[in-house]
Formats: C-alpha cells, structure tokens, sequence
C-alpha cells in the first residue's frame, strides 16, 4: 500500500499507533488540543509535517476511551463512565462506543489537513 502512495507522487498521510513501522513518523497527543484523552498516534506522510508537544501536566488525569466503559487504567486515569464522557473527552459529539475506541479525534485531522493544505508553514 505505501508503495502505491508514494508511486501516486500525491500527498498522504498514514496513522497508526505508537511502536509501528511508520518511516519518520511524527506523534500527536489530545492533551496539545486540550482534549482530556491521551491517545498518543503517530504520522506517517509524504508531506513535512509537524507533531505536538504532549502537555500531560496541564490536561490532569485523563479519560480513557478504550476498552469497556468504567475500566480502570493502569498508572492512572479512568476509562470514561458514560457515552457522554468519552464524546467530550475525544471532541466527538456523534459515535457510539464502538466507533469512539477505534476514532481519531478531529483536532488531529484538522491539524494534519491544514499543514497540508497551507504547506506546513
């Protein structure tokens, strides 16, 4: 799949998670946007692209949107307690669960979109 990004000599962006075989990834983290999730993601693209500085100590304790509701979150944090929650944790008003645990949240999108589309400047 990557060989056919790169042969298209368009831009793109590849996301995954933390630890996975992306070339020169950069890494984003909801506490940058003032989101109360972590999710760390990493950046893979064509195009320079700049990551965020993680701001942990200012987000608190964060929420967790992954798993079940009402988990615990080993070193810290809670997983979320309602639906509610976890859309205000991720600044998504309109998944369900199953679709916030496996979500980006927009904040990345429009960062990443707007480097892109302004050339990173």
């Amino acid at each position: 799949m990557r060989a056919l990004l790169i042969a298209s000599r368009k831009p793109y962006i590849i996301e995954n998670v933390p630890g996975a075989p992306l070339i020169n990834p950069i890494t984003i983290c909801g506490s940058a946007f003032g989101l109360k999730v972590r999710r760390h993601r990493i950046f893979e693209s064509n195009v320079a692209l700049r990551g965020t500085q993680c701001d942990h100590k200012a987000q608190g304790r964060p929420i967790g949107v992954y798993g079940s509701l009402r988990d615990e979150i080993p070193g810290g944090g809670k997983t979320a307690t309602s639906i509610e929650e976890a859309r205000e944790a991720m600044g998504i008003d309109w998944l369900i669960w199953t679709e916030l645990v496996e979500a980006i949240p927009p904040h990345y999108t429009e960062y990443l979109g707007r480097q892109v589309l302004n050339g990173n400047r």
